[in-house]
C-alpha cells in the first residue's frame, strides 16, 4: 500500500506513515470498500485535518481538468470518425477526400494541441501527488514534438519512421500514466485502480493494430491507392476515438472518488 500524502510505502497494520506521518486508515489490501467508507467517514467527520483536505482537493482540481480535457478530445475525435466515414464511402472523390482531410486533419491538430498544453500543465501539477506524473509529462512532450515534426516532412518512408517512433514513446507514456492514475486512485479504489492497469492491456493491442495500419497505409500511399490509405486512417482514427472514450469514463470514475473524499 502506499500512502496517499507522499507515495511512499507503507506495511500492513501501521496507523500512520512512517515517511511523513500521515493517518492511514486501513492496512489490508482486501478492505477495498471498508477502506473507501472510512476514508469519507474521516472527512465527514473532520478528522482528516486541512491540511490534507487542502491536498486532496488541489488533486481532484487537476483530475476534473484532465476528464474535461478528454471529453473535448472525445467529441472531437468523434467528430473526426464522422468525415473519415464519409470520405472512406466516398471511393469515387478519394483524390479530392485526400486533400480535404489533410485540410481538416491540421485544423482538428490544432485544437488537439491546444488541449494537449492544458492536458500538460495538469499532469505538472499532478506530480506533486505522484512522481510518475513527472515522466509522464516529459514523454508527452515529446510525443508531441515527433507529432509536429512528422507534419513537416514530405517523404512517405520518413513519415512511417516517425510515426513508429511516435507510437513507441506512446507506449511508455501511457505506461507511466495509466500506472501513475492506478496508483494514485489505489488508497482510495482498488477497483478503479485495476481498471487502470487492464486499460494498459487494452491500449497496447490498440498500439499493435496502429502499427500494422500505419504499415498498411505505406504500402497503400506508395502504390497511389489512396482509397485504401484512408481505410486505414479510418481505422486508426476508430481505435484512437475507442481509447479517449474509456479513458474519459475512467477519468469520470476517478473523479468521482476524490470528489466524494474531498466533501
Amino acid at each position: 500500500m502506499k500512502c496517499f500524502m507522499c507515495s511512499a510505502s507503507i506495511p500492513d497494520g501501521v496507523s500512520t506513515c512512517p515517511e511523513c506521518g500521515a493517518r492511514i486508515v486501513s492496512g489490508g489490501a482486501n478492505e477495498t470498500k471498508a477502506t473507501e467508507k472510512s476514508w469519507k467517514e474521516l472527512v465527514n467527520s473532520s478528522k482528516m485535518n486541512e491540511d490534507e483536505k487542502s491536498y486532496l482537493g488541489r488533486a481532484y482540481g487537476s483530475l476534473y481538468n484532465l476528464s474535461i480535457c478528454k471529453i473535448v478530445m472525445a467529441v472531437l475525435c468523434t467528430i473526426v470518425v464522422g468525415v473519415m466515414f464519409y470520405l472512406v464511402i466516398d471511393f469515387s472523390g478519394a483524390a479530392k477526400g485526400l486533400g480535404f482531410y489533410r485540410v481538416f486533419s491540421t485544423i482538428s491538430e490544432i485544437i488537439e494541441v491546444v488541449i494537449s498544453i492544458i492536458i500538460l500543465i495538469q499532469y505538472v501539477r499532478l506530480s506533486e501527488f505522484e512522481e510518475r506524473f513527472g515522466t509522464v509529462y516529459r514523454l508527452f512532450v515529446a510525443a508531441l514534438l515527433i507529432g509536429f515534426i512528422t507534419n513537416f516532412i514530405s517523404n512517405e518512408a520518413m513519415v512511417l519512421v516517425m510515426k513508429i517512433c511516435k507510437i513507441v514513446i506512446e507506449i511508455i507514456y501511457v505506461y507511466h500514466f495509466y500506472g501513475a492514475m492506478a496508483d494514485i486512485t489505489c488508497p482510495f479504489s482498488e477497483s478503479i485502480s485495476d481498471k487502470w492497469d487492464l486499460l494498459f492491456k487494452i491500449y497496447v493491442v490498440e498500439m499493435i493494430i496502429s502499427l500494422i495500419m500505419a504499415v498498411y497505409g505505406f504500402i497503400a500511399i506508395m502504390g497511389l491507392n489512396v482509397s485504401a490509405y484512408l481505410v486505414s486512417l479510418f481505422i486508426v482514427t476508430i481505435l484512437k476515438c475507442i481509447m479517449i472514450i474509456l479513458e474519459m469514463i475512467f477519468l469520470k470514475k476517478t473523479v468521482t472518488v476524490f470528489e466524494n473524499i474531498e466533501e
